[in-house]
């Protein structure tokens, strides 16, 4: 089975998610490369585990490296201080969005007493009462709850999910760093660097294209943010 993904992009022009272990892409070999997940250690750019800066690259990175834990903030963990509004929806993180949507996809794959079940499960992961949802849980735990040994799916719906899910994580991470002054400014102060996912303890690691495609927009569309006090 190839381990390239499809992922997020415009229709006709879609960029691949390239899952690889090793230091560096082999494709994208002469730019700076920066890591991040959501345990990263609070190091200065290009100080992370598998990252590489090609040059002397203090002043390029002077203000991601002012941003306290910048690495977690572009994770899908990251927990907002405001909420992520999608589709009309408040989360705490991109992940509590992410298996949202996966419930409400199944939720339309499904009928009767089965449709309505997935639909509450994939309200528990809005931002409401936390005491009747997840949205007090971390981001691993709030993965976990959005697994299929919590909530089964049959084949049908595994499938489609996995055809859909880069798209909809594109859309969420558009929202999130469009809305979240902090995570706009994490994301554009990267600058033209290669972002990487580690996938933690395995070593798989993956080039977020999609990402550095989002980023790409924001800085054409000059996006102005009042400071935030998050930092």
């Amino acid at each position: 089975m190839s381990l390239d993904v499809l992922t997020c992009g415009e229709s006709g022009n879609a960029r691949k998610i390239k899952w690889y272990k090793g230091r560096a892409p082999p494709s994208d070999s002469g730019r700076d490369i920066l890591m991040f997940y959501s345990k990263s250690a609070d190091k200065p750019p290009g100080k992370g585990v598998g990252e590489l800066l090609h040059d002397d690259h203090d002043t390029v990175y002077e203000n991601l490296q002012n941003i306290r834990d910048w690495r977690k903030v572009l994770s899908n963990f990251w927990v907002h201080s405001e909420p992520l509004v999608h589709n009309e929806i408040a989360y705490k993180s991109a992940e509590h969005a992410y298996h949202a949507e996966k419930f409400l996809m199944v939720a339309k794959m499904r009928k009767g007493a089965q449709r309505d079940t997935a639909l509450q499960y994939a309200a528990k992961f809005a931002d409401r009462r936390a005491d009747i949802n997840f949205s007090h849980i971390s981001g691993s735990d709030v993965k976990r709850m959005g697994g299929k040994s919590k909530f089964p799916m049959e084949q049908a719906e595994i499938e489609q999910w996995e055809e859909i899910s880069q798209e909809v994580l594109r859309r969420i991470l558009e929202h999130k760093f469009s809305q979240c002054p902090l995570a706009n400014r994490v994301l554009l102060a990267t600058g033209g660097s290669i972002l990487v996912h580690c996938m933690g303890r395995s070593g798989v690691r993956q080039h977020w294209h999609f990402l550095e495609d989002i980023r790409q927009t924001l800085r054409l569309q000059d996006w102005r943010f009042v400071e935030h006090d998050e930092t």
